[in-house]
């Protein structure tokens, strides 16, 4: 355990997904929340860092970014030497990667803290071993802040604030439409696509059975995609998408009636926002993964082989099963059943 009154100013490599930064918000608010006199940085991905703007835990962020035109090994040494000066005396590598511990070690950070994985044990100086059991990654993240500083308990809130700017762009946003749902169809891994045909079906259904307006979500490099699930569902829409903001996303979703998505970090922003989560889940494991909703739904059917956390199903027979047995009207009845709870 360490002597955290001996601790100054400590980094925490923050994860690089986004629905993975998500969960670990509750492990970084841990650190400031009980010792208030650690000057916290954080170094993520610009995305990432994004979600952590005006999080009063976090005194600053710096953004991951190898400099352009160099190979990994000799970005990541450029890099590293910029993390010298600011005499960082502790690092929390929160990812598991052999990378981000490497990171530290070349930055010259003298307390380097980690989970053991991927053979980088010997480039920390506090290698836990990681739980033996399979438990949450959000408590995976507590866990090791609180068996490294002896911290009893972590509030598990992970709630995003926005500013003013986002409040005032989601009303101009949502101008024309009142009571509406957030749409995802898209997810990064093809072991967690739903199908355009069915969100489209179900787009339908929420505007004509529950008289939702629709608001589809997703990242600015999917937005051909969403706009195309929109235009095959025939009705009128927003894309959330094009304004590539994931604050304002925040906000958006916030207002929402309910958000629905394939398992992605849009699913967790959606959690973050505080409104209800409905998420399709296939070969993730929702044991592990799925959002922290206060008022939320995981969708999955269980069969043989799920589930079995891979982006690409491995199956020749019957591809993306898991996914294909998740029926329009299984998602739909527990929309209309989680509206019936207030948020």
């Amino acid at each position: 355990m360490i002597d955290a009154s001996r601790i100054e100013k400590i980094i925490i490599r923050l994860p690089n997904w986004i629905g993975d930064a998500v969960m670990a918000i509750p492990a970084v608010n841990c650190i400031k929340k009980n010792f208030p006199h650690i000057n916290v940085t954080c170094l993520g991905k610009p995305s990432v860092n994004q979600l952590y703007r005006y999080n009063t835990n976090v005194d600053r962020l710096i953004a991951f970014k190898l400099p352009e035109g160099k190979n990994k090994l000799s970005g990541i040494k450029e890099f590293s030497r910029g993390l010298r000066h600011f005499g960082f005396d502790s690092g929390l590598i929160l990812p598991d990667s052999f990378s981000s511990a490497l990171v530290f070690k070349l930055g010259g950070i003298k307390r380097r803290i980690g989970y053991r994985s991927e053979l980088r044990s010997f480039l920390l100086t506090d290698a836990v071993n990681p739980p033996k059991t399979l438990i949450h990654r959000s408590q995976r993240y507590i866990s090791l802040v609180r068996h490294v500083f002896g911290i009893d308990g972590c509030d598990h809130n992970i709630s995003i604030p926005v500013s003013e700017s986002e409040i005032y762009n989601a009303d101009i946003f949502l101008k024309e439409i009142k009571r509406f749902a957030v749409v995802c169809p898209t997810s990064r891994a093809p072991s967690r696509r739903w199908g355009g045909d069915k969100y489209a079906e179900l787009i339908r259904r929420l505007i004509n059975e529950l008289d939702l307006d629709i608001v589809l979500a997703g990242s600015k490099d999917e937005s051909q995609i969403i706009e195309r699930v929109g235009e095959q569902s025939g009705v009128d829409f927003l894309n959330l998408a094009n304004e590539n903001d994931l604050l304002l996303s925040i906000e958006v979703m916030r207002r929402s009636e309910v958000f629905v998505g394939n398992d992605s970090g849009a699913a967790h922003l959606a959690a973050a926002s505080g409104t209800r989560v409905v998420s399709i889940s296939g070969a993730d494991d929702p044991r592990e993964t799925r959002p922290l909703a206060a008022i939320g739904k995981v969708v999955n059917k269980e069969i043989q082989c799920s589930p079995c956390v891979k982006n690409i199903c491995p199956r020749e027979d019957h591809v993306n099963e898991c996914m294909e047995l998740i029926s329009v009207n299984d998602v739909f009845n527990e929309i209309t059943q989680i509206l019936k709870h207030e948020k």
